[in-house]
């Protein structure tokens, strides 16, 4: 009883090479503490009856006495404290020299025996808290400190960390410090950790012993295996969750030890390792083995002096299948086969660390021989090793000048730093020398000129446009952008001349030569002759009068009634006299500038050539007067060198739409005309034009907001057979669309500004939605206003569409806007101004006209140049008078000086963004989307098909007759 006194407890496992033996299986109980009482009771007795009981029964030095005829066995402990073998005997290390593993054990893991002492010297057994504390203090039991500072002990079972009521200042130096780790050891947390833990050693094959190394310790072969005793069989006892190899002896003990389970352990997969090209150790590749990434999935374990190998798979289960091991291990010889494989030939593109000793020193071997033959044929030429060595020497010089230039850009924010480089390198100047120019220029020695480029100069002109001279000094010094003067000498600023009383040809010609002419002349290719659009439009102005030194004159008088006075300042009294007139009310300050411009198909921008101030009581002769006047000048001074004019551009004011009716709708298209057989031959289309068939025009963004204003007012549009489509209506069946709402559709009808371009947009696409949106069964009355309601989402459709699709082709867009004036025609025929507006009719009619005439002129002008239809209307001009009020911070208050000013100013910002679009944000409430920056009314992102000769304007006309008389009621 005292030689098995300890088997029963859960501290180690012991396993035997005969299983053919089984003892009666019966149910595992669980003990009620980590060493049961039964346990305790016979390893007490065995202390004081047994010879060969241990004196500490922790000690590593002791050892059992042996009984003859007997084989070689080793007692291995799965999960013990000490992490080493146990003799069951006397609860002692075993030494064995002859095992050895590729686990992870502690260095300490043999320890060699010593001859037993005295039972009479054997203390009282300890404690498992005095077990824990020893371990502790030997260093073999692990501690930290948690986040909460108290103690965490390592369980030399499970390894799972263990917390403790003890605070981390107080050290670990009682016995009761340890109560918590003995209470987890009881617990099913621990015990039910699998058997095979992962740091506990290998179990061996079993060993025959000669019978001379009985009870006694004589030679070397006894000191490495000490731990014999004699053996019938060999079976595997398990308990509490573990398991122990026994002789067959223990069995006539089973009745003190509780009730056990004998269960039959994984033997491992025997390794084939049939290389013949060195050992074991350096044919096998041990640097996969482990619990890295891309590691083995099993353990290596060699027994018997390398004779014998063993592998044990990383999820092996620890119990064997009948006559053999568990599935996991079952696995192993697959993955051994290609490591074989790669040991008898492995490929040069192996990673390395599938490569086994024998492998990595051959390929050590080859570097080292062809680093040594390309050693030998460098030191073939002594002359050439003396200029490799000098080479060397240099590029490390350079390598290291290089670094330090990078060093000195990284680590110093230095202004105009590129011209710096660049000027050194035309200078050929070497990295070192770059290092004294930035450090130079860094204590403000050196000053590198700037770089004056385009981007930069325009950068420049934009900050002193929009900032002021303040703001170009500032950034000048701060940014290293040209300073005033450098704008001065490299750029040419736009300067508009006033029209100083009445209209005057003169000032007219030299705008022309000035704002246009020169710099067309010095683009660095001659631009081709394109058809001129002229806008006209008015900007408020402060009705304050202003002098004028290059003629000594006074400004800002209305031009109509300032010839009744002289306005050149010659004396005093004459300054009396104008202040008197004015006074009188016989000559009135200008409230306005009314400003002329120029702007070619086919090219952005617009060029301001005349700006006059008026007083808002001229009538519709003035305005003929400056039609004809512009227009005579244009063509006498700048028609032969830009283009002639093809129209007249209005935003649809009062007087001068009366006048632009008498000026371009009185002459008849001449039979002459390269353009009138195409033109004549369309249906319905007024061929009246003006002198030089110069057409008539109205801003085709003003149209929408006027056609959006009608649909929002009271008394509606009349369409089919008399309804009246108004706020009231459209409410009720807009809410009813997809992503509609009662409050989005009140902002689209009544908003905060109607002359908002993206709302009236937005109303307009919303209205088209009802072509598409199908509304199910409805009455009668209901059917009536949709049917209306989707023939006004038509009409929309047809004037709104070409201009807001990118990728309509002209053929397309002239298609559109037939059908627009064949509808409307229609509808005004038979509901007259219920249904629209004289004006409003009149207006758009011109404007569709105007298309297909400017599209005909530029076919016969050059077919193969594109058309873009968003370039009719005076919406450049408009664009000229935001940058206008943002020179003013947005002010509209300004004199006609610094509006004459600030219009030069104007035209070298637009300019510049012309140059640069990607520097213009945008204007938001003329663009035709919500979106700052992005509006698809340019040249660069229009992607339809634009090319003039590809459409023929008397088959759009035609296709689009039907389209438009399919939609009416009582139309077949």
């Amino acid at each position: 009883m005292a030689l098995f006194s300890f088997l029963g407890s859960n501290f180690f496992d012991v396993q035997t090479a005969d299983t053919s033996t089984h003892l009666s299986l019966t149910t595992a109980t669980r003990p009620s503490s980590s060493l049961p009482s039964d346990v305790l009771a016979a390893s007490s007795s065995a202390s004081n009856s047994s010879p060969n009981a241990l004196a500490d029964p922790f000690s590593p030095t002791c050892k059992p006495a042996l009984s003859p005829s007997q084989f070689n066995a080793r007692y291995i402990p799965k999960s013990f404290v000490y992490n080493t073998p146990i003799n069951p005997t006397t609860f002692g290390a075993v030494y064995d020299s002859g095992y050895s593993s590729l686990s992870s054990r502690s260095v300490n893991y043999h320890s060699p025996s010593i001859p037993m002492t005295s039972p009479s010297n054997s203390p009282s057994e300890p404690t498992p808290c005095e077990k824990y504390l020893q371990l502790y203090q030997s260093g073999r039991l692990q501690a930290r400190r948690s986040d909460s500072s108290h103690w965490e002990l390592k369980c030399t079972i499970c390894k799972k960390w263990i917390k403790t009521s003890v605070p981390s200042r107080r050290p670990l130096s009682i016995p009761n410090h340890f109560s918590v780790l003995e209470g987890h050891t009881r617990s099913r947390t621990c015990t039910a950790y699998p058997a095979r833990a992962s740091t506990a050693p290998p179990i061996p094959s079993p060993r025959k012993a000669s019978p001379s190394m009985v009870n006694e310790v004589s030679s070397d072969e006894e000191d490495e295996d000490p731990f014999q005793f004699q053996l019938t069989s060999h079976l595997t006892i398990q308990r509490y969750g573990r398991s122990s190899s026994l002789p067959l002896e223990a069995s006539s003990v089973q009745s003190a030890l509780g009730s056990m389970v004998i269960v039959q352990t994984c033997p491992g997969s025997p390794v084939d390792w049939p290389v013949q090209v060195g050992s074991f150790t350096e044919t096998f590749p041990f640097h996969p083995i482990g619990v890295q990434p891309g590691s083995l999935s099993f353990d290596v374990e060699i027994h018997n002096r390398g004779r014998n190998i063993v592998a044990f798979s990383k999820q092996c289960s620890g119990e064997a299948q009948l006559n053999g091991c568990c599935p996991q291990c079952t696995k192993i010889p697959a993955e051994v086969q290609k490591l074989v494989d790669l040991a008898l030939q492995a490929d040069s593109r192996i990673n390395h660390r599938y490569l086994s000793w024998s492998q990595i020193r051959n390929l050590l071997a080859d570097r080292t021989e062809e680093m040594c033959k390309w050693r030998l044929k460098s030191l073939s030429s002594a002359d050439f090793s003396k200029f490799q060595v000098h080479a060397c020497r240099r590029s490390v010089r350079k390598l290291a000048d290089y670094g330090r230039f990078m060093e000195a850009i990284a680590n110093n924010n230095l202004p105009r730093l590129q011209q710096l480089i660049n000027v050194g390198i035309r200078r050929g100047s070497s990295p070192n020398a770059l290092i004294r120019m930035i450090q130079s220029a860094l204590e403000g020695v050196y000053q590198p000129r700037p770089v004056l480029d385009s981007r930069t100069l325009d950068i420049a002109l934009l900050v002193f446009r929009l900032g002021g001279r303040k703001l170009l000094y500032a950034v000048n010094h701060g940014l290293g952008l040209p300073s005033l003067r450098t704008l001065r000498n490299h750029m040419a600023f736009t300067k508009v001349m006033p029209t100083v009383g009445m209209i005057s040809v003169e000032d007219i010609v030299h705008n022309i030569r000035e704002v246009v002419l020169k710099p067309r002349a010095a683009a660095a290719t001659p631009p081709p002759l394109r058809g001129v659009n002229l806008l006209i439009d008015e900007v408020a102005l402060e009705e304050r009068a202003c002098h004028f030194r290059h003629n000594n004159s006074i400004g800002d008088l209305c031009w109509r009634h300032s010839s009744k006075v002289d306005l050149q300042l010659k004396t005093y009294d004459d300054a009396l006299k104008i202040a008197e007139r004015i006074k009188t009310d016989e000559v009135h300050l200008g409230k306005e500038m009314t400003v002329v411009s120029v702007s070619c198909f086919g090219e952005s921008g617009t060029y301001p050539i005349l700006a006059l101030p008026t007083c808002k009581s001229v009538g519709p002769s003035e305005s003929s007067t400056i039609y004809e006047t512009v227009t005579e000048a244009w063509i006498e001074h700048a028609a032969v060198k830009v283009g002639m004019p093809w129209s007249w551009s209005t935003d649809g004011e009062a007087l001068r739409r009366k006048a632009g009716y008498k000026q371009f709708v009185r002459h008849k298209l001449p039979r002459t005309s390269p353009i009138f057989g195409t033109l004549a031959s369309m249906a319905g289309l007024n061929i009246f034009t003006g002198l030089h068939s110069v057409t008539l025009d109205f801003d085709y963004k003003h149209v929408f907001k006027r056609i959006c204003t009608l649909i929002r007012s009271a008394a509606g549009m009349a369409l089919c057979n008399g309804r009246i489509i108004n706020p009231a209506v459209l409410t009720r069946f807009l809410a009813r669309l997809p992503d509609q709402s009662e409050d989005p559709v009140r902002t689209l009808l009544f908003p905060d500004d109607p002359q908002d371009v993206p709302r009236a947009v937005e109303l307009m696409e919303a209205i088209i939605e009802f072509l598409a949106y199908d509304f199910g069964e409805v009455n009668a009355d209901t059917a009536a206003d949709l049917d209306s309601i989707r023939l006004l989402a038509l009409i929309l459709k047809s004037i709104l569409a070409p201009f807001i699709t990118p990728d309509m082709s002209l053929t397309d867009q002239m298609t559109h806007l037939a059908t627009y004036a064949h509808l409307t025609f229609t509808l005004f025929r038979l509901n007259r101004l219920t249904f629209m507006s004289n004006q409003l009719y009149g207006d758009s009619q011109s404007m569709i006209k105007n298309a297909f005439f400017c599209l005909e002129k530029q076919q016969k002008l050059d077919p193969t140049k594109p058309f873009y239809l968003f370039q009719v209307g005076d919406d450049p001009l408009e664009r000229l008078f935001g940058k206008l009020r943002m020179l003013g911070s947005h002010n509209s208050a300004m004199s006609y000086s610094q509006a004459i000013e600030r219009l030069g100013h104007a035209c070298d910002l637009q300019a510049v963004y012309l140059r640069h679009p990607d520097l213009d944000q945008g204007q938001r409430r003329i663009s035709m989307t919500r979106s700052e920056g992005v509006d698809h009314l340019n040249m660069v992102s229009w992607t339809g098909h634009a090319i003039a000769k590809s459409t023929r304007c008397t088959e759009t006309v035609g296709d689009d007759v039907g389209v438009g008389g399919s939609v009416l009621p009582g139309q077949p």
